[in-house]
Protein backbone atom coordinates (compact mmCIF):
# COMPACT_ATOMS: atom_id res chain seq x y z
CA UNK A 1 0.00 0.00 0.00
CA UNK A 2 2.83 2.41 0.78
CA UNK A 3 3.96 2.27 -2.85
CA UNK A 4 0.98 4.50 -3.73
CA UNK A 5 2.60 7.30 -1.69
CA UNK A 6 6.18 6.91 -2.97
CA UNK A 7 7.44 10.13 -4.54
CA UNK A 8 4.54 12.33 -3.39
CA UNK A 9 6.59 14.25 -0.80
CA UNK A 10 9.19 15.11 -3.41
CA UNK A 11 6.57 16.32 -5.88
CA UNK A 12 4.89 18.49 -3.24
CA UNK A 13 8.21 19.96 -2.08
CA UNK A 14 9.17 20.74 -5.68
CA UNK A 15 5.82 22.38 -6.51
CA UNK A 16 4.98 24.37 -3.37
CA UNK A 17 8.32 24.38 -1.56
CA UNK A 18 11.46 26.48 -1.61
CA UNK A 19 15.09 25.76 -0.85
CA UNK A 20 16.21 26.45 2.72
CA UNK A 21 19.59 25.92 4.34
CA UNK A 22 19.46 23.11 6.88
CA UNK A 23 22.13 23.27 9.59
CA UNK A 24 22.25 20.11 11.71
CA UNK A 25 23.68 20.56 15.22
CA UNK A 26 26.61 18.41 14.11
CA UNK A 27 27.46 18.42 10.44
CA UNK A 28 27.71 20.70 7.47
CA UNK A 29 24.89 22.97 6.28
CA UNK A 30 23.13 22.01 3.09
CA UNK A 31 20.34 23.34 0.89
CA UNK A 32 17.16 21.26 0.83
CA UNK A 33 13.93 21.72 -1.10
CA UNK A 34 11.19 21.79 1.53
CA UNK A 35 8.04 23.52 2.73
CA UNK A 36 8.07 26.30 5.36
CA UNK A 37 4.80 27.64 6.79
CA UNK A 38 4.00 30.32 9.39
CA UNK A 39 0.20 30.50 9.40
CA UNK A 40 -2.28 28.25 11.20
CA UNK A 41 -2.60 24.75 9.76
CA UNK A 42 -4.55 21.65 10.77
CA UNK A 43 -2.35 18.57 11.18
CA UNK A 44 -3.24 15.01 12.06
CA UNK A 45 -1.70 13.38 15.15
CA UNK A 46 -0.76 9.70 15.43
CA UNK A 47 -4.30 8.84 16.58
CA UNK A 48 -5.96 10.56 13.63
CA UNK A 49 -7.12 13.64 15.57
CA UNK A 50 -6.82 17.08 14.03
CA UNK A 51 -4.47 19.41 15.86
CA UNK A 52 -4.16 23.13 15.05
CA UNK A 53 -0.54 24.22 14.57
CA UNK A 54 -0.13 27.97 14.98
CA UNK A 55 3.65 28.47 15.06
CA UNK A 56 6.15 28.20 12.23
CA UNK A 57 6.58 24.71 10.79
CA UNK A 58 8.92 23.01 8.37
CA UNK A 59 8.14 19.96 6.25
CA UNK A 60 11.15 18.12 4.84
CA UNK A 61 11.57 14.70 3.24
CA UNK A 62 13.00 12.14 5.68
CA UNK A 63 15.64 11.28 3.10
CA UNK A 64 16.81 14.93 2.95
CA UNK A 65 17.20 15.33 6.72
CA UNK A 66 17.22 11.89 8.36
CA UNK A 67 19.13 13.21 11.38
CA UNK A 68 16.68 16.09 12.02
CA UNK A 69 16.33 16.79 15.73
CA UNK A 70 15.69 19.46 18.34
CA UNK A 71 18.36 22.18 18.28
CA UNK A 72 19.04 22.02 14.53
CA UNK A 73 18.42 25.23 12.58
CA UNK A 74 17.16 26.30 9.18
CA UNK A 75 17.93 29.54 7.39
CA UNK A 76 15.38 30.97 4.95
CA UNK A 77 16.30 32.81 1.76
CA UNK A 78 15.41 36.12 3.48
CA UNK A 79 18.03 35.42 6.19
CA UNK A 80 15.69 34.57 9.05
CA UNK A 81 16.90 31.73 11.27
CA UNK A 82 14.63 29.17 12.96
CA UNK A 83 15.52 26.55 15.56
CA UNK A 84 13.86 23.13 15.60
CA UNK A 85 11.86 22.62 18.81
CA UNK A 86 10.21 19.26 18.03
CA UNK A 87 10.10 16.74 15.18
CA UNK A 88 7.01 14.72 14.23
CA UNK A 89 6.54 11.98 11.63
CA UNK A 90 4.29 12.98 8.76
CA UNK A 91 2.05 9.93 8.96
CA UNK A 92 2.68 8.65 5.43
CA UNK A 93 4.03 5.10 5.11
CA UNK A 94 6.18 6.11 2.11
CA UNK A 95 9.95 5.94 2.43
CA UNK A 96 10.23 9.56 1.26
CA UNK A 97 7.52 10.87 3.62
CA UNK A 98 7.78 14.26 5.27
CA UNK A 99 9.06 14.97 8.74
CA UNK A 100 7.29 17.91 10.40
CA UNK A 101 9.31 20.25 12.61
CA UNK A 102 7.95 22.84 15.04
CA UNK A 103 10.18 25.91 14.90
CA UNK A 104 11.11 28.94 16.97
CA UNK A 105 12.48 32.06 15.27
CA UNK A 106 15.93 32.96 16.58
CA UNK A 107 16.11 36.71 17.27
CA UNK A 108 18.63 38.55 15.08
Amino acid sequence: MSHFFEGVAGILADIIGDPVTYQPASGDPRAVQSIFREGPEDLQDDDGHLVRAVGPRWKVRKSDAPELKRGDTIILADGRVFEVQAVWPGGSPASDAFLHADLFEVPA
